[in-house]
């Protein structure tokens, strides 16, 4: 690696560090309304979007509108691709550890010792929200949606589970995977095995 791009390297490593650590100053770990906000908002959105589309397809069941159906499954799997691109290609990432493992943070949430970049959470986070403005169109759903992502994102920086850099490049993988999901949603087999199937394995089910 060239001196220039190691020293760039270094930069944005230090950088993100004291990120880390601005964001940490605000967590005051004695208090337990922070603490559990912090562990209530590093998961919650993930349950939001799961009852989201649940309610979508009972909605759309009572009013005989297939169309929220559909929304629904396009959303779902626009997030079952993004993280399933992540999973493949997680190998190829480089290993950080997370910031308990290499300082005296001491983490808020319980976590595996894992792979600390990028953020499979962020990547959920951007692909939820580029698919409410693609699929779903709706203006409020899309402001919440957006909000309960930062919320999560700064909640597992805050949580001392994730730097800042790992929500950052993982927010653009999913902004990204969600795109190219978007840019194939309309091929035949994709219509035939994640829309048509589900939708004649509902109406048997009366759902």
């Amino acid at each position: 690696m060239p001196p220039e791009a190691d020293n760039l390297k270094q930069y944005l490593i230090s950088l993100d560090i004291s990120w880390l650590h601005w964001l940490q100053s605000w967590v005051d770990p004695a208090s337990p309304i922070q603490v559990w906000a912090i562990r209530f908002f590093s998961d919650f959105h993930i349950f939001f979007m799961a009852g989201l589309l649940v309610v979508l397809w009972l909605y759309a069941v009572y009013s005989r509108q297939s169309l929220y159906k559909e929304s629904a499954l396009y959303v779902a799997w626009t997030i079952l691709f993004s993280l399933a691109i992540y999973l493949a290609l997680n190998q190829l990432f480089p290993i950080r550890p997370r910031p308990e493992a290499v300082s005296a943070i001491t983490p808020i949430i319980a976590h595996l010792p894992d792979n600390s970049f990028p953020s499979g959470h962020a990547i959920f986070a951007a692909a939820a929200l580029v698919a409410t403005v693609l699929f779903l169109k709706i203006r409020y759903l899309t402001a919440t949606i957006c909000s309960l992502g930062i919320l999560m994102i700064l909640a597992r920086v805050m949580a001392g589970i994730h730097y800042p850099g790992d929500m950052i490049v993982g927010a653009f993988l999913g902004v990204v995977f969600a795109l190219v999901f978007y840019r194939i949603h309309r091929h035949s087999w994709i219509e035939v095995v994640c829309i048509r199937f589900p939708l004649r394995v509902g109406r048997l089910f009366r759902l």
